[in-house]
């Protein structure tokens, strides 16, 4: 029962984090996904076109249609690779300016927190927890 505890607290606690993420910048949450079906695209991308290939030789086609296909399967996961990057890009830097915006948040809060509230044990875990998540979001989105 306890460990039900234990799962269910970590994934409120995600879901927050999350939650505090996606207020202070919508695309920090919604940007990894384009990302990450391109980079599941991309292997099906040269499977299709080695098979195209391959099938080609066995069926005869002319060596100009299949270097069109093979050149046109490198040209697009050119193109993919571009702009998997170009996204990642983006979303390390607006990960790096939302960290830096909930670290500020966090830390107007302290200052308008009382001296004695700051010193609790409470608190002390309440921020442990705030930081791990911040840190685990980060790292899975950085």
């Amino acid at each position: 029962m306890e460990n039900n505890e234990v799962k269910s607290s970590g994934l409120n606690g995600a879901l927050k984090v999350y939650k505090m993420l996606y207020d202070t910048d919508k695309l920090v949450v919604i940007l990894p996904f384009p990302a990450a079906i391109l980079r599941a695209v991309k292997p099906y991308v040269t499977l299709l076109a080695t098979a195209y290939i391959i099938d080609g030789f066995v069926s005869g086609k002319m060596y100009s249609t299949l270097l069109s296909i093979a050149l046109g399967a490198v040209a697009l996961n050119f193109v993919l690779d571009f702009i998997e990057s170009y996204l990642t890009k983006i979303q390390q830097a607006r990960n790096d300016v939302c960290i830096r915006k909930i670290y500020m948040t966090k830390a107007e809060k302290y200052m308008a927190m009382d001296y004695q509230l700051l010193e609790s044990p409470a608190v002390h875990a309440i921020n442990s927890r705030i930081t791990w998540h911040t840190r685990a979001c980060y790292e899975l989105y950085g």
